[in-house]
């Protein structure tokens, strides 16, 4: 199977100037943008049908990729099995997180590390896309991705499907403050937010603290069209009474889109409070449902077992005649002031020293 060279699309808003050169939404894929709407052009509507999706409660075999591996290709091919036409697995899946005292002096990957990194268009991630392209589903997979010509390894989430490799995002939020709790400094910061063309219409895809801790993050994904957004986590217990919900049903319920939120399950050291579990699992699926512009749609007691819900695009047509966010927000739209206003807010703080 032949991986593409990844093209790009980079969103400016260019009413007025505003972020030209400044702000850039970028997509990697293995195809142009057919249906990506972008802060200039009308955004396309989503193809009006129903998919079952899951999210997996996964618990991987620590820094043992191929036994990991065999894990996800077996969940896909059950999914599949299933009719389940998008599955999404946790943050760092493939590998699970591990506190090293090197990377941290390094500040970033020691050699242990690099070594369980993986090439997107490596074997193992390969054999992977193989998985999903012979059982004709999509599949977001959590990864330490290893930068082909430098010594880096970014914490990554690679979107499979029927087409093969996708796109691969990187996590942004791995500096100072998250290190304390996955040890995020053996990682390299991503600089891009991703979306991606599939067959369902442009999925969004954001790891953990960069959808979490930052709504903007979601808001443009949205504007550029995505209407499903996939969040693989791995989030310790200091979240656990509900906030994984919560926070699953507020980016739902702000951008009136479909959020897919799949959390690991142990597979790493201890949270950083005593006694607390390793990983929370409970994984989520929330989105619209008419006439509620969010409800969550899927969860699940079973902290092992996957979480299946039903995304039913079609019922977009009807938030078109009435509560249609997507389209107010949009260039031209009744609530483009507040699209200028933030990005004018942000250019403003552009160069400027945060405290």
């Amino acid at each position: 199977m032949a991986f593409k060279k990844p093209v790009e699309l980079v969103l400016g808003i260019n009413r007025r100037g505003l972020l030209q050169g400044a702000v850039a939404v970028t997509a990697v894929a293995t195809a142009p943008f057919t249906q990506t709407a972008s802060a200039a052009t009308p955004l396309a509507r989503p193809p009006a049908v129903k998919i079952k999706a899951q999210a997996v409660n996964f618990e991987p075999v620590m820094q043992d990729n191929n036994a990991c591996a065999a894990k996800i290709k077996a969940a896909i091919e059950t999914a599949a099995r299933d009719g389940v036409k998008l599955i999404v697995f946790p943050e760092m899946a493939l590998q699970g997180f591990e506190k090293c005292q090197d990377c941290a002096s390094r500040g970033r990957a020691c050699d242990k590390h690099l070594a369980t990194g993986e090439l997107v268009d490596g074997p193992l991630m390969r054999e992977l896309a193989d998985v999903s392209m012979r059982n004709d589903i999509y599949a977001v997979i959590g990864f330490g991705e290893r930068d082909p010509s430098r010594p880096f390894l970014y914490n990554a989430a690679a979107l499979v499907g029927p087409e093969g490799l996708v796109g691969v995002n990187r996590k942004m939020g791995v500096g100072q403050g998250m290190q304390q709790v996955h040890s995020q400094s053996m990682f390299t910061s991503g600089d891009k937010i991703t979306v991606f063309p599939t067959r369902y219409g442009p999925i969004g895809v954001g790891i953990c603290y960069d959808i979490w801790m930052n709504g903007d993050v979601a808001r443009l994904m949205t504007l550029q069209g995505a209407r499903i957004i996939a969040v693989p986590t791995a989030t310790v217990g200091t979240t656990k009474g509900g906030d994984l919900e919560k926070m699953a049903f507020a980016r739902a319920r702000e951008n009136n889109v479909f959020v897919i939120n799949a959390n690991l399950v142990r597979g790493g050291f201890d949270g950083h409070i005593q006694g607390e579990p390793k990983f929370y699992s409970h994984s989520y699926i929330a989105g619209p449902n008419w006439p509620s512009m969010a409800q969550i749609l899927a969860s699940g007691d079973d902290p092992f077992a996957p979480v299946t819900g039903e995304i039913d695009l079609a019922q977009y047509e009807r938030f078109l005649g009435r509560s249609n966010l997507l389209a107010r927000r949009a260039i031209g739209g009744q609530d483009i002031q507040f699209t200028q206003a933030i990005a004018s807010g942000y250019a403003a703080l552009i160069g400027k020293q945060v405290v």
